[in-house]
């Protein structure tokens, strides 16, 4: 299923440019609660995330290299340090180097460590956050009884955040669903089972009859 959800998005935003390990990212986080019977309703709406996924890459990338700078800046401010105590008179009294090495280290990693953890935390607590609601918003049911599906979503999000955003992405979507199903119940409607489409769509999702679709709407140029 992974690699169908990854071919799928690659062909319908191969004009986004975006990086394979993008695609790859975005497929393996959905294929928990991507079927065939709705991957065409998350692939369509996927742009989003996609483009979320890519600039947590691209910030990565930055991140790397502005920590790659600090080390550089630590080690030559260690460099000069050595060549400052290097330079004492031997009847002084010099305090310990590698103690003096050790803070310095300290205080510099530290900064660091807590500034990547947090970037960790916000990172991980918006791919919840967005995978969830991709897949949430993509259920058959959600996108037909629309009130009940944003009191349900609004519901799940403020206990989330109530709780610290510690929720996975799986955990946010079955409290909204929860949530959901209660409210619909109340119209006499039954979640469980199959939703009875308005029109004739299709059980089994075919890449290639996908493909000439898309071909026709003009998203992507027709295969020679």
């Amino acid at each position: 299923m992974k690699q169908k959800i990854k071919e799928a998005l690659q062909l319908t935003y191969k004009s986004l440019g975006l990086n394979e390990e993008v695609f790859e990212w975005v497929a393996t986080s959905a294929e928990t609660f991507t079927t065939e019977e709705n991957l065409r309703n998350f692939v369509d709406g996927a742009e989003g995330l996609l483009k979320h996924y890519q600039s947590i890459v691209d910030k990565g990338r930055r991140e790397t290299s502005d920590e790659k700078k600090r080390a550089d800046d630590l080690a030559t401010k260690l460099a000069e340090a050595e060549a400052k105590l290097a330079k004492e008179k031997p009847s002084e009294e010099k305090p310990d180097l590698a103690k003096l090495i050790a803070e310095a280290v300290t205080a510099a990693v530290q900064p660091l460590q807590t500034e990547l953890a947090n970037i960790k935390h916000t990172r991980s607590a918006e791919d919840a956050f967005n995978l969830a609601k991709t897949n949430f918003f993509g259920n058959d049911y959600a996108k037909k009884y629309t009130d009940e599906r944003d009191q349900a979503w609004d519901r799940a999000v403020e206990i989330n955040e109530a709780t610290g955003s510690k929720m996975t992405a799986e955990e946010l979507q079955t409290k909204a669903m929860g949530y959901f199903n209660n409210l619909v119940s109340k119209r006499g409607v039954d979640t469980s089972k199959p939703f009875e489409s308005e029109g004739n769509g299709d059980k089994d999702f075919d890449v290639s009859v996908f493909r000439k679709g898309l071909e026709a709407s003009g998203r992507i140029p027709k295969k020679e």
